[in-house]
């Protein structure tokens, strides 16, 4: 019996996806932002429920381009570093930073420091504006040891729902061919 592949996600699903998200999402500026995270920069649920506002936005308000991701949020525990420059997930940031502020989740006094958010807060925040809740996982590393380690579970479900909502199935959620880019999710 031959092993399950992956299903690859094409461009016009993804931009199905966008759309529908779009539609259907009760909060489509924060939810397009994550799929496009995941997407185009091959970024982890974890990494995107644990990079913080510091991490993407300079104290003067100017959006990282180049973003570093520490070894304590990333699969691995290895720094790596992503650069914020497909446009269409930069326009996605821009609008969710704002309508962020406009809702009031996470806010600073000063909006001329962070564009007014709080430093150390999630740059992706729930529902009622906490950080997505984060649970331990074990499993087996390469030598047989149990590991443990956190995973956003909550995130990754709303993730899947937002799949099917755009009749894609939770088995897809694997790999994407965007161009030239391949990115795992």
């Amino acid at each position: 019996m031959e092993p399950k592949r992956a299903k690859v996600l094409t461009s016009a699903k993804f931009r199905h996806l966008l759309r529908v998200t779009e539609a259907t999402s009760r909060f489509p500026v924060r939810d397009t932002l994550i799929l496009l995270l995941g997407i185009t920069y091959g970024t982890r649920v974890t990494e995107i429920a644990r990079v913080e506002v510091c991490d993407v936005l300079a104290r003067s308000g100017a959006r990282r381009e180049e973003v570093s991701l520490r070894g304590s949020i990333t699969k691995g525990c290895r720094p790596r570093c992503i650069y914020l420059s497909d446009a269409r997930t930069i326009a996605a940031f821009e609008r969710y930073i704002e309508w962020r502020y406009q809702r009031g989740a996470g806010v600073a006094l000063d909006r001329k420091e962070y564009r007014g958010l709080t430093p150390y807060t999630r740059l992706i925040l729930t529902q009622k504006g906490g950080a997505f809740e984060l649970s331990v996982k074990r499993r087996a590393n390469f030598d047989g040891e149990a590991v443990e380690y956190l995973a956003a579970g909550s995130l990754q479900s709303y993730i899947t729902s937002l799949y099917r909502a755009a009749g894609l199935g939770a088995g897809i959620v694997a790999t994407v061919d965007v161009g030239r880019l391949r990115a795992v999710w």
